[in-house]
């Protein structure tokens, strides 16, 4: 079988928060390293309506969003985890 590597485990304890989302959603990383990620808020149309391409910090402001669902894709290197987002 194969063994799940570190970076696996990274981007699959990434968690969100609050969520649904008001203003602004906080990213909670393993390592808090934020510096390899690169960020973008997909709208269900699939249009690109945020995106990072080097987080600095782990608050992200969303107030500029209208109220639905989006999809948070979070990558880094070849990996990338994708969290269901809901704006109020």
């Amino acid at each position: 079988g194969s063994t799940a590597s570190l970076k696996d485990v990274e981007i699959s304890d990434i968690k969100i928060y609050p969520n649904p989302v008001d203003n602004q959603f906080r990213i909670e990383l393993p390592n808090n390293d934020f510096s390899e990620y690169q960020l973008k808020i997909v709208s269900i149309l699939g249009k690109v309506v945020h995106q990072q391409k080097e987080l600095s910090k782990n608050s992200i402001d969303v107030s500029h969003l209208h109220i639905g669902i989006y999809f948070l894709q979070l990558t880094k290197e070849n990996k990338q985890k994708t969290i269901k987002l809901i704006k109020r």
